[in-house]
């Protein structure tokens, strides 16, 4: 392995400095990644929207673990470690995207484009 848990989680289940800078990282490329590939399929302007849903999703996740809200530090602290820190980002972003989904498809329904 890479990291030891030590490293990067404290034993309470919140996240060091390491766990944040490789959350960071995960939040970038993937919003990069997510911008790269609506940008292709649909609008650079939803493109944006996308991307941005993405990050804010993440970061959403993120802010639950490290505030230390009902539930996230116990599982990252019990066995989940730095990888729980990433799934939980990675759900948040995910979630980010299918809300931007949504978004895209309730402006398209009303039959008014945005982009």
């Amino acid at each position: 392995m890479l990291f030891r848990s030590n490293d990067l989680i404290t034993p309470e289940g919140f996240p060091r400095i390491g766990a944040w800078m490789l959350a960071l990282l995960t939040l970038a490329g993937s919003a990069a990644l997510t911008f790269w590939a609506v940008s292709h399929l649909i609008s650079i302007r939803w493109a944006l929207r996308f991307a941005l849903c993405a990050l804010i999703g993440g970061l959403i996740a993120y802010n639950y673990l490290a505030l230390g809200f009902p539930g996230a530090a116990n599982w990252v602290a019990e066995g989940a470690g730095a990888f729980g820190v990433l799934t939980l980002t990675l759900g948040g972003e995910a979630l980010g995207v299918v809300i931007a989904w949504v978004w895209l498809r309730w402006f398209s329904g009303r039959g008014w484009r945005a982009g």
